[in-house]
């Protein structure tokens, strides 16, 4: 009787160790669903990207686009008189290609200085390249210049607009940019009638046809 009894319990203990052994075994084949990776949501935006790259025979057909279009109405004013800051003595120009800083001082021999635009509108430029490049233009800004080991001899650095059309028409290159410029093509790429100066003045977008033609080489 013992002897039966015994067999009972280990013959209950194997069958307790195999259905428990093979549920766990079920239950770690399993594979969670994972969300999709981030990596591949930014590959295809970034395909989305070059696809919406404008050309240059689209950019000529805005530009037609705008000369035929009337001009717009209820132009502002913008305000009549503001106070102007002085301009600063000294600024440091800190090249994003190599590192190197380079002092302008209002008294330097070497060097032309225009420490505004290298405390801000450089800044300001850079900022507008990407969100003009978010419109559809492939495009850079070559800084060069402004650095002093980049470009030892140029005494008036100037800011260059590369603008890279591609295929046959390769790259286009536009030199003496300002902040204005590149709000101007910022407003152009959105589809806006009409251009805000420094002052909130605004102006039609026709009427800087020709600067806009020279910017993006169409001209």
């Amino acid at each position: 009787m013992i002897y039966f009894i015994t067999g009972l319990i280990m013959i209950a203990l194997v069958i307790t160790f195999f259905f428990t052994g093979f549920g766990g075994s079920l239950r770690s084949s399993r594979t969670p669903a994972r969300p999709p990776s981030q990596t591949s949501v930014t590959s295809v935006s970034a395909a989305s990207l070059v696809a919406a790259t404008l050309t240059k025979a689209e950019i000529s057909a805005r530009l037609n686009r705008l000369a035929s279009a009337p001009d717009p109405k209820n132009l502002k004013m913008g305000a009549m008189c503001y106070k102007v800051a002085s301009p600063p003595r000294r600024a440091e120009y800190i090249c994003p290609r190599c590192g190197t800083r380079t002092l302008y001082a209002e008294d330097s021999a070497k060097r032309t200085m225009d420490a505004s635009f290298m405390q801000k509108g450089i800044i300001e430029c850079r900022r507008r390249a990407k969100a003009i490049a978010g419109l559809g233009l492939a495009l850079n800004l070559d800084e060069s210049e402004f650095c002093s080991k980049c470009a030892p001899s140029v005494k008036n650095p100037e800011l260059i607009l590369v603008i890279h059309y591609g295929g046959r028409e390769g790259d286009f290159r536009v030199r003496r940019i300002s902040t204005d410029d590149m709000k101007l093509l910022e407003e152009f790429l959105e589809g806006k009638d009409r251009h805000a100066g420094d002052t909130d003045r605004e102006t039609s977008m026709k009427s800087h046809l020709a600067r806009l033609k020279e910017l993006l080489g169409t001209k």
